[in-house]
């Protein structure tokens, strides 16, 4: 497995292991439909490099599997303490949208 698609990987089983708690520490419906929004969004990203063709050694899909990773530490530390949800859910719709803009380079 390359490291795009690792990166994406641990972006989407990280939500999915955590999806449960994240609904749980939601205080209002709009929150519990930000976690599924971004969950669907990081399945979706999974998915779609999974069956992507592309070359790993590009400078734009580099540079951005590397903000991946740097937001996939980020969002490990936010998904240890959910007591600030709206700041977690902030740091999680991030991450995402920065998988998101890595899987539109993919071909």
């Amino acid at each position: 497995m390359n490291d795009t698609l690792r990166a994406l990987e641990q972006q989407y089983f990280a939500l999915r292991s955590n999806r449960d708690d994240l609904l749980s520490a939601c205080t209002t419906g709009e929150q519990r439909q930000q976690v599924i929004d971004t969950y669907k969004e990081a399945q979706t990203n999974y998915f779609k490099a999974i069956n992507a063709v592309f070359d790993e050694n590009e400078p734009q899909i580099k540079a951005l599997t590397a903000e991946v990773q740097l937001a996939q530490k980020q969002l490990d530390t936010a998904l240890q303490d959910l007591k600030n949800i709206a700041k977690t859910l902030k740091v999680i719709t991030a991450a995402v949208r920065l998988g998101t803009s890595l899987v539109a380079l993919l071909v």
